[in-house]
């Protein structure tokens, strides 16, 4: 399975090859496409969908190729039932699914934003050290002197963080492959990952055991992170019956970001149209997606604050500090 083309013209923030995996019947190139504001269904072709020019910098571009090259055969052995995966092969998928929740352009959050919170946040630290040996140093200096000397990529930054909250939760919950049932199909949106909470002592956090990351791959399977299931793939045998299917089709026109929802039966998005219950564990019926927004504003703030941490550690700041002041005593 070739990997979509990633450029700086035209990026995609859902890969072209699980689009494809919406595909129509012989044609899977193009999707049927529901625009939720008009609500007209209309056929699309896949590489004209889901994608913004200047979406990521040459550097976090290179990373998104990168993950996709890798995950694109895995998400293609798992759409043949073949589920023995590597523990490297998981932890692409872990990576997957974050960088689709980082690159979705629908969640609010500024990748320029944080990269310059980053900036101003190293350039603080070299400030302090400058100052513990009585040296000074313009701030706009050391901001552009960080800039060009750390890398303060957004997406290289989130996913190299060691206490990346979200990425550590991803790597613990238990990851299964759900089915739908005959006749019924999954739909996928422009916001493509789910985030579904059942509250439990009041914590919204993905770290919380009623949370569920969802992430359709094609009109029959879906990927499932959660708690409650073991800690690796497990043999098919996961159903979503109509119901479930059909609500999880609601959660993209009602809960998600999604401003576009894409399908290969134009009968699974008129299902999209229409807001149903969602049952939990008791049986008894839920709000769809209940706390989805809330859910994922809880996600993007851990996102941001990992973004904004401490990228480089305070020790080699502190060198980076001595360095220059060592450069002004000899200039």
């Amino acid at each position: 399975m070739q990997a979509s083309t990633w450029n700086k013209s035209n990026q995609h923030w859902v890969p072209q090859f699980i689009l494809k995996g919406f595909g129509i019947k012989r044609r899977a190139s193009q999707v049927f496409q529901l625009d939720k504001d008009s609500g007209r269904i209309t056929t699309r072709d896949v590489a004209d969908v889901a994608s913004k020019q200047g979406l990521l910098s040459e550097r976090d571009d290179e990373l998104m190729k990168g993950i996709e090259v890798r995950s694109a055969p895995v998400l293609g052995r798992i759409r043949k039932n073949k589920l023995d995966i590597t523990r490297e092969q998981r932890q692409t998928l872990d990576k997957l699914i974050y960088a689709l929740l980082i690159n979705d352009p629908h969640s609010g959050v500024s990748h320029e934003a944080v990269r310059e919170n980053s900036i101003e946040f190293v350039a603080s630290e070299i400030a302090q050290g400058l100052s513990k040996r009585g040296a000074y140093a313009e701030f706009e200096s050391l901001k552009e002197f960080a800039s060009a000397n750390l890398n303060h990529d957004y997406l290289n930054i989130v996913l190299e963080k060691e206490d990346n909250v979200v990425l550590t939760a991803l790597r613990c919950m238990g990851l299964t492959v759900h089915h739908v049932v005959a006749g019924e199909f999954l739909v996928i949106g422009d916001s493509p990952v789910l985030v579904v909470r059942t509250t439990v002592n009041g914590d919204r956090s993905l770290l919380n055991p009623g949370s569920q990351v969802i992430l359709p791959i094609s009109s029959n399977r879906a990927l499932v992170y959660s708690w409650e299931t073991p800690m690796n793939l497990i043999e098919p045998g996961y159903l979503f019956d109509e119901e479930q299917v059909r609500s999880l089709a609601a959660d993209y026109h009602f809960e998600s970001g999604s401003q576009y929802i894409f399908a290969r039966h134009r009968s699974a998005l008129e299902y999209a149209r229409k807001p149903v219950n969602r049952r939990v564990a008791s049986g008894q019926p839920t709000n769809v997606s209940d706390g989805w927004h809330m859910m994922q504003t809880e996600l993007l703030t851990n996102s941001i604050s990992s973004a904004e941490g401490d990228k480089v550690s305070r020790k080699n700041l502190d060198l980076v500090a001595e360095e220059l002041v060592r450069r002004a005593q000899e200039d």
